[in-house]
């Protein structure tokens, strides 16, 4: 079990890196810049990404009675954006790939700068004094998403064939690794995840999510379908940094099992919004096609 324990880390980092790496193979220098070069758009991003979760999390925590473990985990979470399925989720969504290859990269390189920023914040809200190592997140960043990423893209760049060949089976190999890591992630903090629920634990997570989505959907476009795309982003938090930030703040098994249950609550809370866009645009399309079907009068 120890070892098991000891191997994870590594597993994980092995299949975040390939999940990275199919973006990278799927995507081209413009699409990595599509944000960098829009600065008005990445102005937008930054502010449903890294100002309105951590603001709805500082809120919803002070007006919820959430016991401290789940406080912890619930505004850790909020200040980690952009985790590496974001790209999928995106197109899984709806949104274009030039914006969701274009705000993930963007966002990977900004998490560097970011999340020191916002613990330094919640240190002078809190009266806290955790800290995060420069050095460790920007070589998690350099490691799991640059390098795997510019791999990808030169594959791509030098033989555009191989590229697109590899990059399914890779990116099923990846995602079939994660879901086997979560689910004995979530086997192993059940108990304790079972524990943090109640005192309005979800209801937390819901709302924060909600807003994040709301905040997503408005400040996306001008393109509707970079509406969906910043949404899904923005509601989708970063376990692994939350985690890493956790280890060194407070090594408590309840604060992972909250971050765990944020991942859960918080992807049901997107998959069920993405499906509702879905449902909408349906009823629009039948509806055109029958005023269609009916003609002019």
């Amino acid at each position: 079990m120890d070892s098991l324990k000891a191997l994870l880390p590594i597993i994980i980092q092995a299949g975040v890196a390939t999940l990275i790496l199919c973006v990278g193979l799927d995507s081209t220098r413009d699409d990595v810049l599509y944000l960098a070069r829009r600065p008005r758009q990445l102005a937008r991003a930054f502010v449903a990404i890294s100002i309105v979760p951590p603001a709805a999390a500082v809120l919803v925590t002070s007006v919820l009675p959430l016991p401290l473990p789940a406080k912890i985990g619930v505004i850790l979470m909020a200040l980690s954006p952009v985790p590496p399925f974001v790209p999928g989720s995106v197109l899984r969504g709806g949104g274009r790939r030039a914006y969701g290859y274009g705000l993930y990269a963007a966002f990977a390189v900004l998490t560097v700068i970011i999340v020191p920023a916002t613990v330094q914040v919640l240190n002078w809200l809190y009266g806290a004094s955790a800290e995060v190592s420069l050095r460790t997140l920007g070589i998690m960043v350099l490691g799991s998403v640059l390098a795997p990423l510019a791999v990808g893209m030169a594959v791509r760049a030098r033989r555009p064939e191989l590229a697109a060949a590899a990059a399914p089976a890779i990116s099923k190999l990846a995602l079939v690794l994660l879901l086997a890591i979560l689910v004995l992630l979530i086997i192993g903090a059940w108990p304790a995840m079972m524990a943090l629920i109640g005192d309005g634990t979800v209801l937390a997570v819901v709302a924060i999510s909600l807003a994040a989505i709301a905040a997503g959907h408005l400040m996306g476009g001008p393109d509707p379908r970079d509406e969906v795309a910043l949404a899904t982003a923005a509601a989708t938090r970063h376990p692994g940094i939350a985690l890493m930030v956790a280890n060194g703040l407070a090594p408590d098994k309840r604060v992972a099992a909250m971050i765990i249950l944020y991942v859960l609550v918080s992807f049901t809370t997107v998959a069920l919004y993405q499906a509702a866009l879905k449902r909408r645009a349906k009823r629009k399309t039948k509806t055109r096609g029958r005023a269609a079907a009916r003609g002019p009068r």
